[in-house]
């Protein structure tokens, strides 16, 4: 009886040890971060679909979706995603599976953007615990993650039984992209134990560990901590090759956070972060993780069918949603839910270009009285003018800081709006003239009746709203005695991350200047800060100028407005 009772305890040990033996050394996980640079990205599901089921499943998988979603992740920056794959999908139709994984590597490899799959997910939102394939339930508008499907579902999880069904999965995948560049790291399991299914998750949390060793893929592997658990999390930590762990919470408590995984002498990741009402912001957590070298996956791109702009317990009887969002930088139509958030995210990303060519700019019209001048673009209607994202430094390799640009009109004005991040706000202490604003931080607006800048018209604003207006001529020939139009209004609030500038100027001075319905405009930033007692300029444009030193006064530096009724 002994006997039989030694042999399979000295089985155990002998997988446990070739499991932790087959772990990456320390050394070897932080060479291959470093040999990546920092990650950057987002947890990722289609806006299209409700469910992960949804994202993979032959009755919804869309490409040409994903598609436009990864190149929108791209243009900020974004350099790897996380996201879950459904074992039920698999199951159904392996090769399908397989292949369409492809697929969706083949995107992500056309945007830059390297994948980080997780195989299992315990989470459940709504009743769902077990998956279905084929066309899934339509969300019930209130409630977050409603018909989420976990992956295998919680009845495989528990049933050991059918746990040699997912051994098949999880080295099938494996082996067919172990060493496949698109991929950076293996994600085993999406928060094991959560949704309800305790700790009969634990079983299945090692054996995933053991299948992946047994394929040995060229990527490190990985579970995330995520909660207080204290045998959950050693497994963890003795098994992953680089430490993740998922916090939505503050700045301080991410910090306290980053020191405990970091304890562990491995690469570290935040795969899942992103609660602007628990604390958890971009604007507090993004440069925190960038500081520490600790790798980003925030939750999520475009908002869609997972409603995960609402709260966790957020259900039908709650609605109108009116708080702030929880989840997701973008909205359906791709436009920003926050765009100092997507500044930021672009900054962090060094993610700055001038327009080289092309470059031209489309006034939206709308109906007279929805703007007001505050500094605070909350106006909705903000919304619908397209955003000039593109300044940047062609005499700087330095990263150009992050600004944007929009504008609409009415019957009566053209609006504009700076967004400006600026991490020191340089002012004139003892500001007594508009001349002053040339001393200080200020974004500027030229227009010009011709391409030749034979005249134009220039405005140059500060922080604060106050402008320095002058009419020119090229070369350089100024007049600082020319006032703006009557008429001419302009607003200014200055926050934690920059500042914004808010003005109007009146229609017919910009119609008088106009020529079949288009004016050349530039548009700039003069971003100064201080090292001891000089001054460090940094000139930004919309437009590359393509001349050999920093010079806005140039016809090369200026783009078209259309300002048509059309």
């Amino acid at each position: 009886m002994k006997r039989l009772l030694f042999i399979p305890l000295l089985i155990i040990s002998i997988f446990n040890t070739f499991a932790q033996e087959s772990r990456w050394s320390e050394e070897k996980a932080k060479n291959w971060y470093q040999s990546f640079g920092w990650l950057s990205g987002v947890n990722y599901i289609p806006s299209d679909a409700i469910n992960y089921t949804a994202m993979w499943d032959k009755t919804s998988f869309n490409p040409e979706l994903i598609d436009k979603e990864l190149a929108l992740a791209e243009s900020i920056g974004i350099n790897s995603i996380r996201f879950i794959m459904q074992y039920a999908v698999y199951e159904d139709d392996p090769q399908y599976f397989l292949n369409t994984l492809d697929k969706f590597l083949n995107i992500c490899e056309k945007h830059k953007i390297v994948a980080m799959p997780a195989f299992f997910d315990d989470c459940a939102f709504g009743t769902n615990r077990d998956p279905k394939i084929g066309k899934q339930p339509e969300p019930l508008e209130g409630w977050f993650f409603w018909a989420w499907s976990p992956s295998p579902g919680h009845q495989m999880v528990t049933d050991h039984r059918e746990h040699p069904k997912l051994e098949k999965y999880v080295k099938d995948v494996l082996t067919r992209f172990k060493n496949d560049k698109r991929i950076i790291v293996w994600d085993l399991y999406n928060e094991p134990t959560n949704g309800g299914a305790g700790k009969y998750a634990l079983p299945l949390v090692e054996k995933v560990f053991v299948w992946a060793r047994e394929v040995a893929p060229s990527q490190p592997v990985t579970v995330a901590a995520w909660n207080g658990n204290a045998e959950l999390n050693k497994i963890i930590t003795d098994n992953s090759d680089v430490i993740s762990f998922h916090l939505y919470s503050t700045k301080a408590e991410t910090l306290k956070q980053i020191k405990h995984w970091k304890s562990f002498g491995r690469p570290v990741i935040c795969t899942e972060w992103l609660h602007r009402l628990a604390g958890s912001t971009v604007s507090d957590i993004l440069p925190l993780l960038k500081e520490e070298n600790v790798g980003s996956m925030l939750w999520g791109l475009v908002n869609g069918k997972s409603q995960a702009h609402l709260g966790w317990d957020h259900r039908p009887e709650m609605l109108p949603y009116t708080k702030t969002w929880k989840h997701d930088l973008y909205r359906g139509d791709f436009k920003p839910y926050d765009m100092r958030e997507i500044e930021i995210i672009k900054e962090l990303n060094e993610v700055v270009h001038s327009c080289d060519k092309d470059c031209m700019y489309t006034v939206k019209t709308i109906k007279n009285g929805l703007v007001t001048l505050d500094g605070k673009q909350d106006e909705a209607v903000w919304a619908q003018a397209d955003s000039i994202t593109s300044f940047g430094n062609p005499w700087n390799k330095a990263v150009a800081p992050p600004t944007s640009l929009r504008m609409l009109k009415d019957n009566r004005n053209l609006y504009f709006i700076f967004q400006v991040i600026d991490k020191e706000i340089v002012l004139e202490p003892h500001f007594s003239n508009e001349r002053d604003v040339e001393k200080e931080d200020r974004v500027e607006l030229f227009f010009s009746k011709d391409k030749a800048m034979n005249d134009y018209d220039c405005l140059e604003i500060d922080a604060k709203g106050r402008t320095l207006s002058y009419k020119a001529s090229y070369y350089r020939q100024f007049n600082f005695e020319w006032e703006p139009p009557h008429g001419f209004l302009t607003a200014a609030q200055i926050h934690s991350t920059g500042y914004t500038v808010e003005g109007s100027i009146p229609l017919d001075f910009i119609n008088s200047i106009a020529s079949d319905g288009q004016i050349y405009f530039g548009a700039y930033r003069a971003e100064f800060c201080r090292q001891g007692d000089t001054i460090v300029e940094n000139w930004t444009t919309w437009v590359n100028p393509k001349v050999a030193t920093p010079d806005f006064h140039v016809p090369t530096s200026m783009g078209r407005m259309i300002v048509s009724k059309k």
